[in-house]
């Protein structure tokens, strides 16, 4: 049984790794190199943002959060550190990229973008990780197919809409983000963790 379920979740991920490539596809089809460049420079202000302060941040949290799995959540201390992982989350993002702001190579809304990305991923990956840990690993797997399934039709949804490809790509990364911790903000709250 223990193999049968491990194979599902093992599955999902292969899913979900399967289509992030199709969607890598998809994109760089549709855009130019430049428009790549941009995307990719966002992305990885965002990534590094999340790998230098929010990454570490979420291990400390899950690490404490270990023994109230079984009990209520202090929800304040919570919301305190976590305000203070995202204020230095911002600063990091304001002086990395703001170098680049001043040169004029990148505009102040993108900043903000990779900014907003990098706490969506974080509270993704948070949810995730929690989830996982209270023994939910197939709603885990099935979010991560999820979200890429969103991405990918969002984006050609906004690419109809006339939207820029960039900014279609961006947003749709976002947007999916978004509905992502929608959907996990309603399992915490049918289930009163």
């Amino acid at each position: 049984m223990l193999m049968r379920s491990n194979a599902a979740v093992v599955a999902f991920r292969l899913v979900s790794i399967a289509l992030q490539m199709a969607y890598i596809k998809l994109y760089s089809h549709y855009l130019s190199v430049a428009e790549l460049g941009v995307f990719f420079y966002i992305m990885t202000l965002s990534y590094s943002i999340n790998a230098l302060l929010l990454v570490p941040l979420d291990f400390y949290q899950q690490a404490k959060l270990i023994k109230y799995y079984t009990a209520k959540l202090p929800l304040r201390a919570l919301l305190v550190l976590n305000a203070q992982g995202l204020s230095a989350a911002f600063f990091l993002a304001m002086t990395l990229g703001g170098a680049v702001w001043v040169t004029g190579h990148i505009d102040f809304l993108s900043l903000v973008i990779a900014y907003f990305i990098a706490v969506s991923t974080y509270l993704c990956n948070a949810f995730r990780g929690f989830l996982n840990n209270i023994g939910h690993k197939y709603l885990v797997v099935f979010m991560l197919v999820m979200e890429v399934m969103m991405r990918m039709g969002l984006f050609i949804l906004l690419m109809m809409f006339s939207l820029s490809k960039v900014h279609a790509l961006i947003i749709s990364s976002a947007v999916a983000l978004v509905i992502e911790i929608g959907c996990f903000f309603l399992f915490f709250r049918g289930k009163n963790l």
